[in-house]
C-alpha cells in the first residue's frame, strides 16, 4: 500500500485535477467526429452537442479555478465531475473500437458476396448500434447539464479540511511514556494525555499541519491543563492555521536570494562544470526569477531540466514557455504552480493519465500501488502461461506488462485492444512470434521485447506510425514474403515511424540491405545496433561485406544522445562512425558503448564528439594500438572536451597508447575526465603519458593488465586508486592526492612511495601470509602517514594469527 499525501492543501486542487482530465476528454472529443472510424456510426451530431456542452463545463470549470472556490459543495460537484468525465472517455473508446469494426467488415467483404439477406442483418445490426452509442452520447450531455446547473451551488458552503490522523494523541502519550490502554475515543484519551503531561516539561512538534482544528479541537484543552511549563512548535505552509491556534510568534520563511536560486537550480539540473554554468547562467537566472526565487519551483524545474542536459535552446524552451503566464494559474505562488504544472506537461502520456487518477483521491487515502485497472494491466514476473482471449473486452485497456512471465504466445483478440498505448514483453523466454493482429493496435507507443526470443513476426509493424519506442526490433525478413509471418521485420518498416524516439534492433546480421532509414527520425534520441553473437570462421567474405553495408545505411540523426553497437561482425565500423566530419554527424551525443567488435582494427576519432560524456570499449579484440585516430587532433582544439567516463574493457592485443598527437601541449585530452577503468589488457605495457595532466581525475580502475609495472605521476588521482589482478606492477609513487589505494592479487609489487595525502589503504591477496616490506618502508617515509593511515587487510589464516 502506498499513502497518497496532497502536495498542497488548497481544495482547489481537485478542481485542477479534474480540469486537466477534462481538458483531455475534450481534445479526444474535438478531434472524434472528424475520425473516419467514426464517421461511419452516423452520430457526428450527437458528438458535437456533446463536445459544445464539455466546453461549456470547461469555461465554468476554469471560472471556478480563477476564484479558489473553497466551499465543502465542490467535493461533491468535483466527485460527479469525474464520474462523468470516466463515462465519457468510456464512449470515446467504444465509439472508435466500434467504428473500426465496421471499417474492417466493410474492408474484408466484397461487393459480389453481398446478398440481400446479408445486407439486410447488417443494416439492421448498424441501425441498432449507432441507436445504442447515439443513446449513451445524449444521456452523457444530459449530465453535463446538471454538472453545469449545480456549479451555481459551490458557494453555498465551506469545504471540509484535511483530517489528521486519528493516532496523533495516541503518539503523544507514547512518547510521553504513558499508556492509553483500550482507549480510542477522544473523549477518553484527552484525560489520560493531560494526566500523562502533568508535571512535566513539554516540547512538542507539529510537523506540516493543515488545519488549525488538530490544536483547537483535541490538544488544547488536554495540555493547558498542565501546570508545569512547556513549548509547542508548529510547522504549516499556511498562515492562516499558524493565526486560527493563536501562536505567540510565527517565523515567515523568506525567498531565496537570486544566487542561491541559482545554486540550487544548478544542482538540482546536476551543472557543475564551470563551462556548462557560464553558459546556462543567464538563462538560469532568468528561469529562477520564473520560479519567484520559491525553492519548491527551482527543484521541479531543475528536476524537469536536468532530463532535458545542458542543452541552452532546450533551457531557452522552458524559459519561454506559455505556461508561466497561464492565467488559469492561481495568482498566489505562481512560479511554484507553473514549474509543477510544466513538470507535469514533461510526462510520458501513461503518466500524465496515471498522476491524475492518483491525484483525484484524498489526502491520507490509503491506495494499492496500481489500483487503475480500467488503465494498466501489470503480469510482470506473474507466474501464468496464457493470457485469455476474452481480454479483448479490456476496451480501455492503455499498458499491458507481461515482462518476466512464462506466455508461449499472445492471443489473435490482443488486437482488439485499440486503445492500447504500451505492450511490454521483456525477457519472456518462451515466446517465439507474435500474432498477425499487433499490426491492428494503431494507438500503440511502445514496444518491449527485449531478451525475447521472438524470431517470427507479422508484417505491418510499419503501420503503427505512433510508435516512439520500440526495445527489440527483430530484423530479418524479406517484405514481399507473402505468409502471414516473417522472419523478422525488414528495415523498410522503420520509414514511417517518424515519432521514434528509443530503438533497439536486434539480429541486424539477417537483415536485408536497404536505404537509409533513421536519418529523418528527429526526435531519435537512443539507438542500439546489434547483432547475434558471429562465429567469424563461419562469415563468408560477403556475408562480413553486407553486414558492413547493413550498418552504414543506419545513418543515424544528428539529434542522437546515446549509441551502442553490439557484436557488430564486421572489420570497419560504418563510415558515419569514423568519418573525419564525425562532429557534424553526431553533435548531440552523450554516450557511446561498443560491446564486442572483436573484428575491427581502429576505433573512431571519437575525441571529436564536442558532447561525448561517456564511452566505454569492451571486448575488442583486434585492437593493438590507439593513437592520434581515437582523439582525432587534426581540426580540434581539445579532445574530448566533456568526457568524463572512459574505460576499455577486454581488450588482450592492445600494446601501444599514446592517446595524443603532441603529449607536451599544455592543453591535455580529456580536461574533464573523473574516472577511467582499464580492464583485461594484458598487454598494455604503460598508461597514456597525458592522462596525468588531467585536473579532475577522481578515480583509476586497472584489472588484469599483467605487462602493466607502474603507476606514477598521477599528481592530480584523488578520489582512489584500485588495482586488481595485475601480475606485473612493481611501483606506484607520486600520486601527491590520492586518499585511497585498494590493492588486490598484486604480487610484484616492490615500492609505494609519494603518497603525502593516502587515509585509507586495503591490501587483498589470499596467499599474503607476512606483510610486505614496502608496506614498512611506506611509514618510514612518511611518519605523518603512519599514524593517519586506515588499513585493511584480507589476507590468509596464517597471517591472522601473527
Amino acid at each position: 500500500m502506498a499513502k497518497l499525501e496532497c502536495l498542497h492543501q488548497d481544495r482547489s486542487q481537485m478542481g485542477t485535477q479534474a480540469e486537466a482530465f477534462l481538458t483531455s476528454c475534450v481534445d479526444r472529443i474535438v478531434n472524434l467526429p472528424e475520425e473516419h472510424a467514426v464517421m461511419i456510426l452516423g452520430v457526428k451530431d450527437d458528438l458535437k452537442k456533446l463536445q459544445a456542452k464539455v466546453e461549456l463545463i470547461k469555461a465554468v470549470l476554469e471560472d471556478a479555478e480563477r476564484k479558489k472556490l473553497q466551499y465543502r459543495t465542490i467535493e461533491i460537484w468535483l466527485n460527479s465531475l469525474k464520474d462523468v468525465l470516466y463515462e465519457a472517455d468510456d464512449i470515446i473508446d467504444l465509439c472508435r473500437t466500434k467504428g473500426r469494426e465496421l471499417l474492417e467488415e466493410q474492408a474484408s467483404s466484397s461487393i459480389l458476396q453481398r446478398n440481400m439477406h446479408c445486407s439486410l442483418l447488417s443494416f439492421l445490426s448498424t441501425v441498432r448500434l449507432r441507436h445504442n452509442i447515439g443513446s449513451k452520447i445524449r444521456k452523457l450531455s444530459d449530465r453535463f447539464t446538471d454538472i453545469e446547473n449545480n456549479h451555481l451551488v459551490l458557494s453555498l458552503c465551506h469545504l471540509k479540511p484535511c483530517e489528521q490522523q486519528d493516532t496523533t494523541v495516541n503518539e503523544i502519550i507514547s512518547q510521553a511514556r504513558g499508556d492509553y490502554g483500550q482507549a480510542k475515543t477522544k473523549a477518553e484519551l484527552q484525560p489520560i494525555m493531560a494526566n500523562t503531561v502533568a508535571n512535566k516539561c513539554l516540547f512538542l512538534v507539529l510537523d506540516d499541519i493543515w488545519s488549525a482544528d488538530v490544536w483547537n479541537a483535541l490538544l488544547c484543552t488536554p495540555l493547558h491543563s498542565t501546570p508545569r511549563c512547556g513549548c509547542v512548535l508548529v510547522t504549516t505552509r499556511h498562515q492562516d492555521v499558524a493565526r486560527g491556534i493563536k501562536a505567540m510568534y510565527i517565523h515567515e520563511v523568506q525567498k531565496l536570494h537570486t544566487r542561491s536560486s541559482l545554486e540550487l537550480l544548478c544542482k538540482k539540473a546536476r551543472v557543475s562544470r564551470e563551462d556548462d554554468i557560464e553558459r546556462l547562467v543567464k538563462i538560469g537566472e532568468e528561469i529562477v526569477r520564473k520560479c519567484d526565487c520559491l525553492p519548491l519551483a527551482i527543484k521541479l524545474i531543475g528536476s524537469l531540466l536536468a532530463r532535458k542536459g545542458h542543452n541552452p535552446q532546450q533551457w531557452s524552451d522552458v524559459l519561454r514557455s506559455g505556461i508561466w503566464n497561464m492565467k488559469e494559474l492561481p495568482g498566489e505562488l505562481k512560479g511554484a504552480w507553473g514549474a509543477l504544472y510544466m513538470s507535469y506537461e514533461d510526462l510520458p502520456p501513461h503518466l500524465k493519465q496515471c498522476f491524475l487518477s492518483l491525484s483525484l483521491f484524498p489526502a491520507d487515502y490509503d491506495l494499492a500501488i496500481w489500483d487503475l485497472r480500467a488503465l494498466v494491466l501489470v503480469l510482470n514476473g506473474k507466474v501464468i502461461e496464457n493470457l485469455p482471449s476474452s481480454i479483448e473486452n479490456l476496451l480501455n485497456l492503455r499498458m499491458l506488462n507481461l515482462n518476466y512471465t512464462s506466455i508461449a504466445s499472445l492471443p489473435m483478440s490482443v488486437g482488439s485492444l485499440k486503445n492500447l498505448q504500451i505492450l511490454y514483453l521483456i525477457r519472456r523466454l518462451r515466446l517465439h512470434s507474435l500474432p498477425a493482429s499487433i499490426t491492428q493496435l494503431d494507438d500503440l507507443r511502445c514496444l518491449g521485447l527485449n531478451g525475447t526470443p521472438v524470431t517470427h513476426v507479422p508484417k505491418g509493424l510499419g503501420k503503427l506510425k505512433l510508435l516512439n519506442d520500440i526495445d527489440g526490433f527483430v530484423a530479418g525478413g524479406h517484405t514481399t514474403c507473402q505468409t502471414e509471418l516473417q522472419e523478422g521485420w525488414g528495415l523498410e518498416e522503420l520509414e514511417s515511424l517518424a515519432q521514434l524516439r528509443w530503438l533497439s534492433i536486434t539480429r541486424l546480421e539477417r537483415a536485408m540491405i536497404s536505404k537509409p532509414m533513421l536519418k529523418s527520425k528527429c526526435f531519435l534520441r537512443h539507438l542500439i545496433l546489434s547483432c547475434t553473437m558471429p562465429q567469424y570462421e563461419k562469415l563468408s567474405f560477403e556475408e562480413i561485406i553486407t553486414i558492413e553495408a547493413i550498418f552504414e545505411g543506419l545513418f543515424p540523426p544528428p539529434s542522437l544522445e546515446k549509441l551502442q553497437i553490439i557484436n557488430f561482425c564486421g572489420q570497419s565500423l560504418p563510415g558515419w562512425l569514423i568519418s573525419s566530419s564525425m562532429e557534424t554527424n553526431l553533435p548531440c551525443i552523450e554516450y557511446i558503448h561498443l560491446i564486442g567488435c572483436s573484428f575491427c582494427t581502429q576505433l573512431p576519432p571519437f575525441g571529436k564528439l564536442p558532447q561525448l560524456r561517456y564511452l566505454n570499449i569492451e571486448d575488442a579484440f583486434a585492437i593493438v594500438n590507439i593513437g592520434t585516430e581515437f582523439v582525432g587532433m587534426h581540426g580540434v582544439s581539445t579532445a574530448f572536451p566533456k568526457l568524463e567516463y572512459l574505460t576499455f574493457n577486454g581488450m588482450p592485443n592492445w600494446e601501444e597508447r599514446s592517446m595524443s598527437g603532441n603529449e607536451e601541449e599544455d592543453e591535455p585530452s580529456m580536461p574533464h575526465l573523473v574516472e577511467l577503468y582499464i580492464l583485461g589488457c594484458p598487454k598494455l605495457r604503460s598508461l597514456p603519458s597525458t592522462l596525468q595532466k588531467i585536473t579532475t581525475i577522481q578515480t583509476i580502475g586497472i584489472t588484469k593488465c599483467d605487462s602493466l609495472t607502474c603507476v606514477t605521476n598521477f599528481r592530480y588521482l584523488h578520489n582512489q586508486l584500485v588495482i586488481e589482478k595485475s601480475s606485473g606492477v612493481e611501483i606506484i609513487s607520486n600520486l601527491l592526492a590520492l586518499n585511497k589505494l585498494v590493492i588486490t592479487d598484486v604480487h610484484a609489487l616492490k615500492h609505494i612511495e609519494h603518497l603525502p595525502s593516502l587515509r585509507y589503504m586495503e591490501l587483498c591477496s589470499s596467499s599474503l601470509d607476512k606483510l610486505p616490506e614496502w608496506l614498512q618502508g611506506l611509514a618510514d617515509t612518511n611518519r605523518n602517514l603512519a599514524n593517519d593511515l586506515q588499513l585493511t587487510l584480507r589476507c590468509s589464516i596464517t597471517l591472522m594469527r601473527r
